[in-house]
């Protein structure tokens, strides 16, 4: 868990909704712009 920003602020594991929701945040940040392209398009 040290790899994730807010290892050792909490003192219980976070749920694991909260992780899979998080877990995609890098991916996208890279592809904002065709997200965004094809929600105008779509």
């Amino acid at each position: 868990m040290a790899d994730k920003m807010w290892a050792g602020r909490f003192s219980k594991e976070l749920d694991k909704r909260v992780n899979d929701f998080n877990s995609s945040i890098s991916f996208d940040a890279r592809m904002y712009r065709q997200d965004i392209r094809g929600s105008i398009r779509g």
